[in-house]
């Protein structure tokens, strides 16, 4: 009783539990915590009793409370395409057709279920050409000329060594989730070898999934031992973007450098400070 007197009129309790160090800023965390000490001194201390989903929820709570509450991040996950490395498909296909082929072999490709398909890779490489030259008859020689030349597209950015080394340095784990099929990787290996830098990360044609699927973001946490909570997603897709806001990831609408790297590296100086 006395432990919750204080802690319902302090209503801020470093605790040292489980090897974790979290200053709690809320009230409904203390009561869940006073509970679990309520259960262990009734076992007499002959029995260590852990509360993983309690504690999680106590936790959870007091994390973007409001911005008394310092989030600490300590991994940033970059989505591939168009945020490390250029993918102009549209301008690939203006360079090689004119441009009424182009736009129709850009609308028959681009965003549609069989790019989805492409990028999960669990049908049979002819069935997807098939679902592509379904889309626009007309076009089919030219739209299957063009995806068998979709590695001349993938180009890496200048920056993107060098924003994955500044991360790295900054004591931050860095990793990807990227829609991208094999093709790519086989055809063109040489621009993904940033890769080597990163901690990790998932492609979705590894796990049959794409994004915005929440699963394959579940996937790459459960990988990688991750807490939502602490991670940074940057993803050029709003629906990504929303997909992971959705798991509590906190992420960013990447649309270029120039604009998303100050408002990214602000916030990453203002949340990887220790003292949760």
């Amino acid at each position: 009783f006395v432990l919750f007197v204080f802690a319902f009129c302090m209503n801020k309790i470093p605790l040292f539990i489980l090897s974790q160090n979290f200053a709690f800023d809320n009230v409904f965390c203390s009561i869940g915590i006073f509970s679990a000490i309520c259960i262990k001194f009734r076992s007499n201390l002959q029995h260590i009793v852990y509360l993983p989903n309690l504690i999680e929820e106590c936790r959870k709570m007091c994390y973007n409370r409001n911005e008394r509450v310092m989030i600490m991040i300590k991994a940033v996950i970059f989505d591939i395409g168009a945020v490390l490395v250029e993918f102009d498909w549209n301008g690939f296909l203006h360079r090689v057709y004119d441009a009424q082929t182009a736009d129709a072999v850009f609308a028959a490709t681009w965003g549609t279920e069989a790019w989805h398909e492409l990028d999960r890779d669990a049908l049979p490489r002819e069935t997807v050409l098939g679902m592509f030259t379904a889309n626009a008859p007309e076009y089919a020689a030219e739209i299957r000329a063009a995806l068998a030349r979709t590695n001349e597209c993938a180009k890496l950015f200048p920056y993107t060594p060098g924003w994955i080394r500044s991360l790295k340095a900054q004591g931050l784990s860095v990793y990807f989730l990227s829609n991208y099929y094999p093709y790519l990787v086989w055809k063109n290996p040489e621009v993904l070898r940033f890769i080597d830098d990163m901690d990790g990360g998932v492609f979705s044609w590894q796990e049959k999934i794409t994004k915005p699927d929440p699963e394959i973001y579940r996937r790459l946490l459960r990988k990688y031992d991750l807490r939502a909570e602490e991670c940074v997603f940057i993803d050029d897709s709003q629906a990504n973007i929303d997909a992971a806001n959705a798991l509590g990831l906190h992420g960013f609408r990447f649309i270029s450098y120039a604009e998303q790297y100050p408002q990214i590296t602000e916030y990453l100086a203002e949340h990887t400070k220790s003292g949760l």
